[in-house]
């Protein structure tokens, strides 16, 4: 199983793709952290690892942690979230995993739910806008 990830370089403003991430050396000058018996960067907090959910949005581009997704909304409005990784709570329950945060707290965080009905807007890194109005 291959883990996934691309990098945000804070200190250069860039976003790195998973086969630049894994052979620039500069991610790792520190340590390395073993997850899973693979190795993975750390070290530089400049560094921000976004990880691969497994899903796609609704024309087949990846979904990464820390990607803005759109969601159609009634009555013409368009309805923006941020895809995080972690503990959630849902209908109840809790749940760990890739979920989505909305603005609007009664909307479903399950990202499997909104993967094939959204469009991915990109990171909240290289997006311009974190919200999105129509």
């Amino acid at each position: 199983m291959i883990i996934k990830y691309k990098i945000w370089n804070e200190s250069e403003q860039k976003m790195y793709n998973f086969e630049q991430a894994k052979i620039n050396t500069k991610f790792f000058i520190k340590d390395f952290n073993t997850f899973a018996g693979l190795y993975l960067p750390t070290g530089n907090p400049k560094n921000h690892i976004l990880f691969y959910t497994g899903k796609s949005d609704y024309y087949g581009v990846e979904i990464y942690m820390n990607d803005l997704i759109m969601i159609p909304g009634n009555n013409r409005e368009t309805i923006v979230g941020v895809v995080k990784f972690g503990e959630y709570y849902q209908e109840d329950e809790i749940h760990i995993g890739f979920y989505v945060e909305f603005e609007n707290k009664a909307l479903k965080k399950s990202l499997g739910y909104w993967s094939n009905k959204c469009k991915n807007l990109g990171s909240i890194y290289t997006t311009k806008c974190n919200r999105v109005y129509e």
